[in-house]
């Protein structure tokens, strides 16, 4: 019983002092790939709670049983370190013209809330604007391998957005493109 409790000590005192972030500028495009790289480091150091607001800050001071005067309370100075670790990983990563979004923003929670409601707002737009293109491109004109390359790229900017599409749609979307007139494929 005196091992878990020392287990479970020193796992609560664990404070990590380094972070991978990745070398990518968080802009709207890359949101769900950055997200998708920071989330599992995230996990990995068990620190999801905190950026999902779950594991609340106890109070900055308290006073201890049986005594008569308060106290620093050092769960909550773990935790003010570990909300600042993690606010260090959007913050190395945001572009310029995102910083006004999450200037304000005094927890990594907040922060992350914010660039969620952000990205997945944007997200959608861009999603929907992405699958009409895909349901409403023509070759027209275009070259058949450059129909192709474009009706291939679309797929991609959809994975980006945070949605998918299957082989099976892609290949849909591209034979409705081409239209009825067979000499079409040239």
């Amino acid at each position: 019983m005196a091992s878990s409790s020392a287990d479970a000590a020193a796992h609560q005192s664990v404070v990590p002092t380094t972070m991978f972030v990745p070398p990518l500028r968080l802009n709207r495009n890359k949101y769900f790939f950055l997200r998708s790289q920071v989330l599992p480091a995230i996990r990995a150091l068990d620190l999801e709670g905190i950026l999902l607001n779950q594991n609340r800050p106890q109070p900055r001071i308290y006073q201890p049983p049986e005594s008569t005067t308060m106290v620093s309370n050092p769960e909550f100075n773990r935790w003010m370190r570990l909300d600042h670790f993690l606010i260090s990983w959007p913050m190395s990563t945001i572009s310029e013209s995102m910083i006004g979004h999450v200037v304000n923003c005094a927890t990594a929670s907040e922060i992350w809330s914010t660039l969620e409601q952000i990205f997945r707002t944007a997200s959608r737009a861009r999603q929907i604007h992405l699958m009409n293109q895909l349901q409403s491109t023509k070759k027209g004109s275009l070259a058949i391998n450059k129909y192709l390359l474009k009706m291939k790229n679309l797929p991609d900017g959809l994975r980006a957005a945070g949605n998918q599409i299957t082989e099976e749609q892609l290949i849909l979307y591209i034979l409705a493109g081409l239209g009825t007139k067979p000499n079409n494929l040239s």
